[in-house]
This record gives C-alpha cells, structure tokens and sequence, in this order.
C-alpha cells in the first residue's frame, strides 16, 4: 500500500465538459473557489477506494469507468501525493449527480471557459 498518499481527485467528464466543485463558505481559505472532484484518504484506503467514496460523498456518483492517469506531489505536503484519475459518466451517471454535503455548488463546464474560473491553488 502507498504510504506517501494523501489524497484521490478525479477529472470527471461527460460530452466534453469537466464538472467542478465550487468550494463553499466552511473552508475560509478556499471559499468560492472552483477545484476537481475528490479528497483526503481517509486511514487504511487505497487511492481508488478514496476516489471512489469522495465520488459518491461529494456527486452521488459510483462510477463505473474511471482510470488511473498520474501522481503528483501534494501543495500543502510535498512528500505526499494525490493520485488523479479520469472519470467518464454515462448517461445514467450523469442524471444522478447531486451536490453532497461539500461544497456550495457543482457544474460542468467546457476547458475554454475553466482560464476565467478562480481555481483552488494547483488546478
């Protein structure tokens, strides 16, 4: 099992649009920023169990094709990594989104339009 993982976060996309979480008032540091989909392990995950589980936390989703594209160190802890997957919804995924308990708002938008979005810090 990874030791240095931190945290799972999934570029999740249906037609061509990538959904965002806009970040809500509870995180002062972050708040009304846009960032992917995905959080912090929790004790004795695997990175795939964490994408899975923020997944249905934070959209209602349980996806059925994701995959694995990379690690990169984590901002806040360097010798940490979050593990970043690509997540593409069929159309019944897709109807069942809903915003979770995090975040103030989830949308789907097209890359061109994400260069004019405040984004969390490493997006």
């Amino acid at each position: 099992m990874e030791t240095n993982f931190e945290s799972s976060q999934a570029l999740v996309t249906y037609k061509n649009k990538l959904l965002l979480l806009k970040r809500d008032r509870f995180d002062k540091k972050t708040a009304g920023f846009w960032c992917l989909i995905g959080g912090g392990a929790e004790i004795g995950e695997k990175p795939e169990e964490t994408l899975i589980r923020e997944l249905k936390e934070e959209t209602n989703i349980i996806p059925s094709n994701y995959k694995f594209l990379f690690k990169r160190s984590s901002i806040s802890k360097p010798e940490k990594f979050v593990y970043i997957y690509l997540v593409n919804l069929n159309d019944e995924e897709f109807k069942n989104i809903k915003i979770g308990d995090e975040g103030e708002k989830l949308q789907f938008f097209y890359l061109d339009e994400i260069k004019s979005l405040p984004l969390v810090e490493g997006l």
